[in-house]
Order: structure tokens, then sequence, then C-alpha cells
């Protein structure tokens, strides 16, 4: 899990939180920012929740 605060991310927390973004959101806001960080943190995210969806 990845958690972001102020535009630093933090990693390997332990904890469940609620699903409050949808995470095609999350994914088109990282993209758009042009930043490679969050290029490579929305590719994780596509192959972690996205990745199939659009074949159902």
């Amino acid at each position: 899990m990845i958690l972001l605060k102020n535009g630093c991310a933090y990693s390997g927390l332990n904890v469940e939180l609620p699903q409050i973004v949808p995470y095609l959101l999350v994914y088109t806001d990282l993209v758009l920012t042009d930043d490679p960080r969050c290029i490579e943190t929305a590719k994780i995210t596509y192959k972690q929740y996205l990745k199939g969806l659009d074949n159902e």
C-alpha cells in the first residue's frame, strides 16, 4: 500500500483503509502529472487494480 501526503509516498504501512477514491481516478490523476515517479505509480496501480477491467 502506498499513501501520499503532500506529494511524498509512504509505503509498507500495515493498516486497512477504506477505498475513498476510485482507482481509475487515482490512475488518471497520476498519469496527468507528467512526473516520472507518478507515472511509475500509475503503472503499478493499473497492474494491481485496473488491468482486465476493460474485458468485463
